[in-house]
């Protein structure tokens, strides 16, 4: 087992073999700088758990690792090859593997795993499909059949997916006196099944992080949105659809009526606010799945004075004003 800091192997560490393959750990420099800090313990804590521990040459491994074109089904959803899968993933978490620490092997297991369509939940030192099997809880019902309601199946029910990796702590102390945060220590893979009984394909994917609520809206490509309408008001569908299905991709359906709808909050956020950048809360909002409520419409008729430059004159002019984009009917 070598370990590396930052891709540069440490000097007087002998390689451990297990099954004749020499697994890595990745040191991320900011460990070593953390422990010549004179930072409290718990503030050390805080900010290691809010740092990127992916170095380099994990991250280079991990692709590696990805799926192929040849291993992707795009007429099945993009379905990912479930025998591909396992082959790939015992190599990068094998059991006995070790990691700088659970935060590391977390990170690492999002990354490999969201490129396979796969969401993740970490509890209980333990990494599990988001739709494993869960606890059931016994409810109390209703004595009186006819006044039970009706509960339909869950997915996690249906699939009851059994992929799991589960991992201890290395070295790690119980007592009070010299216990560190979780954070310091290494972690040891004990534990895998990998096998997926859900499917791993896109729409399974997306539904698991729309309900995990993992997943928002990207700021910069919906300001990049916001700038092509801004120099193109009538975009075509054509080319809206598909950058908001990018950006917006937790939406089960992109129909005409959400496309129409998000094409008059952009608007009219562009009126009010000109070329300033969209917030997150003004991102869900521009977003939302909402119909449009009747104070959102301005009506006024008037009537139009310059009567010279009109085929016809005396005639009402009903100028609605509709979330900023302005339409002009002219009514005998």
């Amino acid at each position: 087992m070598n370990i590396e800091s930052e891709g540069v192997e440490l000097e007087g560490v002998e390689p451990v073999r297990n099954n004749d393959i020499t697994y890595t750990i990745y040191i991320p420099e900011f460990v070593e700088e953390y422990s010549l800090s004179n930072q409290s313990l718990e503030q050390q804590k805080i900010e290691l758990s809010q740092k990127d521990w992916l170095t380099s040459g994990l991250i280079h491994e991990i692709e590696l690792l990805f799926p192929t074109q040849s291993e992707i089904q795009i007429n099945d959803d993009n379905k990912r090859d479930p025998h591909a899968f396992q082959q790939k993933i015992s190599q990068l978490f094998a059991s006995g593997r070790i990691f700088a620490s659970y935060k590391q092997l977390d990170q690492a297991a999002d990354m490999f795993l969201g490129a396979w369509a796969v969401k993740k939940t970490h509890n209980s030192k333990s990494i599990r499909c988001a739709y494993s099997q869960t606890h059931e809880k016994k409810d109390k019902r209703n004595p009186d059949l006819s006044k039970r309601r009706k509960l339909e199946p869950t997915l996690k029910s249906v699939y009851k997916c059994p992929f799991i990796i589960r991992y201890s702590f290395v070295a790690y102390s119980k007592n009070k006196a010299l216990k560190k945060p979780d954070i310091f220590y290494h972690v040891k893979i004990t534990q895998v099944n990998f096998e997926h009984t859900c499917q791993m394909t896109t729409i399974f994917h997306r539904q698991a992080l729309q309900k995990s609520g993992g997943l928002q809206p990207d700021l910069n490509g919906l300001n990049d949105i916001m700038s092509l309408l801004r120099e193109k008001p009538m975009l075509q569908s054509g080319v809206l659809r598909p950058l908001i299905a990018k950006y917006l991709p937790f939406y089960k359906a992109t129909d005409a009526k959400f496309i129409a709808n998000f094409r008059l909050r952009a608007q009219n956020w562009l009126v009010a606010h000109g070329d300033k950048e969209l917030t997150m809360e003004e991102a869900r909002t521009l977003s939302s799945k909402r119909p449009y409520a009747s104070d959102e419409f301005v009506m006024n008729t008037i009537r139009c004075k310059n009567k010279t430059s009109l085929p016809f004159s005396g005639r009402l002019c009903k100028r609605t004003v509709q979330l900023g984009m302005l339409f002009v009917f002219w009514i005998k």
